[in-house]
């Protein structure tokens, strides 16, 4: 988690993420203290779960998020030229209304509720 964190954040923001990942635990939790490893296993999913889009920490350094990576309409758009993406999501949409009966059956087969 440590170097989640330092991959991640800034240094002047690290003191606060070990904090809130759970360091306090991390001492007692190692000597087989079960009470503060539950505390710990409590705090790190509590901040992956905060952080998600920082999940992605393994690209940084790698790519040029803004000049090399293209996502939704920017890409769609880029491809195909300009209004690409909301046709996309208009087929999408229409496929999605005209096959809902299908798709809930066969979804429906997966409810155990």
């Amino acid at each position: 988690m440590k170097g989640y964190i330092e991959d991640a954040f800034p240094k002047t923001q690290w003191k606060a993420q070990y904090e809130a990942a759970g360091q306090k635990n991390y001492d007692r939790a190692t000597r087989e203290n079960w009470e503060f490893t539950n505390g710990l296993n409590s705090d790190m999913n509590a901040f992956i779960a905060a952080n998600n889009a920082l999940a992605r920490w393994t690209m940084k350094g790698m790519l040029d998020l803004k000049k090399e990576v293209m996502i939704a309409e920017e890409f769609w758009d880029f491809l195909s030229g300009a209004g690409t993406y909301n046709d996309l999501l208009d087929c999408f949409e229409t496929a999605g209304i005209e096959l809902r009966p299908e798709i809930d059956a066969y979804f429906g087969r997966f409810n155990r509720t």
